[in-house]
């Protein structure tokens, strides 16, 4: 069975090889065409691909006139595209909807006509802006398969759906229009009014930033953390001492203990205060750790100061 396998692999690499297309433009001068094609490709404004057909064409004329086969020429034009593209890495080729001229087209535009949209249809989320612009969709756009699974399809068919149903009253705004379906339950004209109809809590402006927002809860008075937080500090007023220079201030927050910036040093280097500093202290008659606003004497560790350590503590 090895055998028989190594055999078969070895004719299958014989037909390929035999069946394989014939390269026409080779060497130097099949790179030096390639970089020139990658230059056409590559000067794009809508797609990486918008210059393909084009340029295929151009290099299956020149390969025709310079005598070779056509299907010959067809195939070596394909293959150094490919060889373009790969370099170029335009990665994976635009489906078909991606090729419709709607796919980039806004959606406050009629998708046949081009003219703008009225509020009410923009509203609506429709794509054309009557019956007639439909009916032209539906009769003379290409589809790739049925126009039922397309989203163009589908809304040109709903918008020749609804013209045959009787108009309604929005439960939200009165405006009249015609809903999809005869026996639906639609209640509003748009989503716009259906997601106002949603709104229980009237929109307020925030405390903070004035911007108006539309609340959680009745409670709610800001429209984002931050804006809270800010109010909140602005308007805090806690009368507090300062635990450096006993002094009254005026805090920001619940936590704060000194009155400034300075106050805030003097008590860190007060308790950065070494050994030597407290014996110092102890012998001026101090407290047992200087207070913040008094500078300690340092002197270096002595055998005298060493000495003295240990009579103390006999």
């Amino acid at each position: 069975m090895v055998y028989l396998s190594n055999y078969l692999e070895a004719r299958n690499k014989k037909l390929a090889k035999h069946h394989q297309p014939r390269q026409i433009v080779k060497g130097e001068r099949r790179r030096h065409v390639i970089s020139q094609v990658m230059d056409v490709l590559d000067d794009f404004r809508f797609s990486a691909w918008e210059h393909e057909g084009s340029t295929r064409a151009g290099l299956r004329s020149a390969l025709c006139i310079a005598g070779h086969d056509w299907t010959a020429s067809d195939i070596e034009s394909a293959g150094l595209i490919a060889a373009a593209f790969q370099k170029l890495a335009k990665g994976a080729r635009p489906s078909w909807a991606e090729g419709q001229p709607e796919y980039t087209a806004p959606v406050e535009a009629c998708n046949w006509c081009k003219s703008p949209l009225e509020q009410f249809h923009v509203d609506r989320r429709e794509r054309f802006c009557g019956v007639a612009c439909a009916t032209a969709a539906l009769k003379y756009r290409d589809y790739s398969t049925h126009f039922n699974e397309d989203s163009m399809g589908r809304a040109a068919y709903r918008i020749l759906q609804q013209a045959k149903t009787r108009p309604r009253e929005c439960a939200q705004c009165g405006t009249s229009y015609q809903p999809i379906r005869e026996g639906s339950d639609q209640r509003f004209c748009s989503y716009r009014c259906r997601d106002a109809s949603m709104t229980t809590l009237p929109v307020k402006p925030c405390l903070a930033c004035g911007a108006k927002f539309k609340p959680h809860d009745k409670t709610s008075a800001f429209c984002s953390p931050g804006c809270s937080a800010t109010y909140r500090f602005q308007s805090a007023h806690i009368e507090k001492e300062c635990a450096c220079c006993n002094k009254g201030f005026v805090a920001k927050i619940s936590t704060a203990l000194y009155c400034s910036n300075a106050c805030k040093k003097r008590a860190f280097k007060g308790r950065k205060q070494s050994p030597v500093d407290e014996f110092w202290c102890d012998e001026l008659g101090l407290i047992d750790k200087p207070p913040a606003d008094v500078i300690a004497i340092r002197q270096p560790l002595t055998i005298a100061v060493f000495d003295g350590w240990f009579r103390r503590a006999a």
